[in-house]
């Protein structure tokens, strides 16, 4: 029945979207919580941990786990596997690294005589929990219950405080071009910041501009920007000779290492020519830049 029972825990474990492991029972090291091995460490994900561990008479069972983040969420369950699920009648509780009892639980509904507890972790630290036998709060083995019981452990992670990245200073280095030789210049976008401190990935999503797409003579080339997908952008030295300069606008997305994100624009000014002080009017970005012309 024991087999059984501890069979049905770890296929429910196996079958849930988090991640599992047994919890050994280690008689002779887990009676206090200075010998008490950490058996569950901390992970990114939801996790759920299970074993099947006896309770003698005066003995008590440490379980070390951690060190748990601030707002993460331990839950326990002390299920007894002898006479119907109520010997041994257990006591469940949580004591942080000192010996400090944090939570406890004697009897619980749907576990007969086990105990069942939720805690949500207030200190980032290693924590313990105890299992003990009716009559015995304290848990120093003050009890005559003896039996194997189950032990099912899962850890909540605390939601991600991730800021996203800051795009909101982000500007074209340069973001002025000249002289007009056709060429494709080589466009950073800086200023992009994350409040974190994490590093940022910058992806160019789009090029576009004010004027229409350059029409090359012979096919030379075909548009006018390149380098969608990638961090730099790159436009083409050139501007209307009837207009009032051109203005590129480059959009981009930048990704923090937690996914957070933010996007934003950019814009590099090609003055017609050098009297107007190096000014461009901004008409929009009315043209794809990576468009062949007609």
């Amino acid at each position: 029945m024991r087999k059984l029972i501890f069979a049905i825990l770890l296929m429910l474990f196996s079958a849930s979207p988090v991640w599992a492991s047994t919890i050994a029972d280690v008689e002779d090291a887990n009676d206090a919580v200075a010998t008490a091995p950490i058996q569950i460490a901390p992970e990114p994900d939801p996790n759920a941990h299970v074993g099947v561990l006896h309770l003698g008479i005066g003995d008590v069972d440490f379980v070390g786990l951690g060190p748990l983040a601030v707002g993460d969420v331990l839950t326990a369950v002390s299920t007894p596997l002898e006479s119907d699920f109520y010997s041994p009648d257990t006591v469940l509780g949580v004591f942080d690294a000192a010996g400090h009892r944090l939570k406890f639980n004697d009897d619980s509904p749907g576990v007969g005589f086990g105990s069942a507890l939720s805690f949500e972790v207030s200190a980032e630290e290693v924590y313990f929990l105890a299992i003990s036998g009716y009559g015995d709060p304290t848990f120093q083995g003050f009890h005559g219950e003896s039996g194997d019981y189950a032990l099912t452990v899962s850890v909540l992670p605390a939601p991600s405080s991730n800021a996203p990245p800051d795009c909101s200073a982000a500007s074209a280095a340069p973001d002025g071009l000249w002289p007009l030789n056709q060429k494709l210049a080589d466009i950073s976008v800086l200023g992009v910041s994350d409040p974190d401190g994490d590093d940022v990935a910058l992806t160019i999503t789009s090029i576009q501009q004010d004027e229409p797409v350059t029409q090359s003579p012979a096919s030379r080339f075909c548009g006018d920007g390149a380098g969608i997908g990638s961090d730099t952008a790159r436009v083409r030295m050139t501007a209307s000779n009837e207009g009032d300069g051109r203005v590129y606008s480059i959009g981009f997305t930048a990704v923090d290492a937690a996914g957070g994100a933010c996007s934003g624009s950019v814009t590099v000014c090609v003055p017609r020519d050098l009297r107007g002080g190096n000014a461009c009017v901004d008409q929009g970005p009315l043209f794809d830049s990576t468009a062949c012309a007609d």
